[in-house]
């Protein structure tokens, strides 16, 4: 019945949730974005990933809303295969995927493991304008709704690697084929936001995936032919598209 009820919520989420809101727990967050996200979203859900919902009083009111996994064997996957990057990180990323919404990261404090798992990355001198951010937002949305496809494939190759029917080079390849998604995704949807190499991230695509490949690789080939994968898992296996929002938009 538990169960039954949580799926229940999880479907619902879907359709009403505008964006997963995510920070550096140990850093003091940016209350500022996080009032103007309030603001501006006021008529759909933005999500908290359970480990940070309780960080503030201000989470458990509207427009927010906990994020828990549809399934523990998600959570269970990811927790073993990234556990050399924090586990808060790996959880919003998947938690993204999960519920096909894009990220948006609030304040500075995760710029440094972004630059390091991020496939696709986007710099610009200026900051985000109310109206622009509002835009690329909902486009984000779309984005994610074609990105969460790429999960079936990864979840099939995967699931083939963990049963030894699968080589090294079929998981080079699908990273391949993930990233070159993303950059499809980018030229499509962003074309208006320039890149500068000079400027700050604001844009990017994480791929759970591709933090777990490592782990995956160096696994003990007995370990994982024992390893039974719930079909499920292929839901936090979609490419995610992030937006960095250090200070509110300008005229927010």
């Amino acid at each position: 019945m538990k169960r039954m009820a949580n799926l229940a919520r999880y479907v619902a989420l879907c359709k009403t949730l505008r964006a997963v809101v995510f920070f550096h727990p140990a850093r003091p967050f940016e209350e500022g974005v996080i009032e103007w996200l309030a603001r501006r979203h006021r008529r759909k859900d933005l999500g908290i990933p359970s480990p940070l919902y309780s960080i503030s009083p201000r989470f458990q009111r509207e427009p927010f809303v906990e994020l828990t996994f549809p399934d523990r064997g998600i959570r269970d996957f990811f927790r073993q295969f990234c556990r050399d990057i924090p586990s808060f990180f790996v959880e919003g990323v998947v938690l993204a995927s999960c519920y096909a919404s894009p990220l948006v990261v609030v304040g500075s404090g995760l710029d440094e493991i972004i630059e390091r798992v991020a496939v696709v990355k986007v710099r610009t001198k200026e900051g985000f304008g109310e109206e622009e951010f509002g835009r690329l937002l909902r486009v984000a949305g779309h984005s994610m709704v074609d990105l969460i496809e790429a999960g079936s494939e990864a979840l099939g190759v995967v699931s083939k690697f963990v049963a030894g029917k699968a080589a090294t080079e079929d998981l080079e390849g699908l990273l391949y084929r993930r990233e070159q998604r993303a950059l499809n995704d980018l030229e499509r949807r962003f074309s208006r936001l320039k890149d500068d190499p000079q400027g700050e991230l604001r844009l990017c695509y994480l791929d759970p995936v591709r933090m777990a490949v490592p782990l995956l690789l160096s696994a003990d080939k007995e370990e994982l032919s024992r390893m039974s994968l719930s079909p499920l898992i292929g839901l936090g296996m979609g490419i995610v598209c992030a937006l960095l929002l250090k200070s509110p938009p300008k005229g927010g």
